[in-house]
């Protein structure tokens, strides 16, 4: 993702607020794909809940998070504000 300069009052722009929006949906995805690779690594031991490799909860915790943000909703209304920008800001 580029980094996007917030002078000249662009982090009311539509592009900013999509690019934060985008950053919700992206980094639990990667904290998903990090913690089931973390479980892979400890093997057995990372699905008990008992011992010093548990990385159970930080599943459940990180799949909850995408739960929460509603991912669905977010590309809906990026999608939907892109195609708007497009035809209200096209030039004649």
């Amino acid at each position: 993702m580029r980094p996007i300069s917030t002078t000249n009052g662009q982090l009311g722009s539509l592009d900013f607020q999509s690019s934060i929006n985008l950053l919700k949906v992206t980094r639990p995805n990667s904290r998903v794909t990090t913690v089931l690779s973390t479980m892979r690594a400890c093997g057995l031991s990372g699905y008990r809940n008992d011992g010093d490799f548990t990385v159970g909860r930080h599943l459940r915790d990180v799949l909850f998070g995408t739960l929460m943000i509603n991912n669905d909703r977010i590309l809906t209304n990026i999608a939907n504000g892109k195609s708007h920008e497009r035809r209200t800001f096209e030039p004649a």
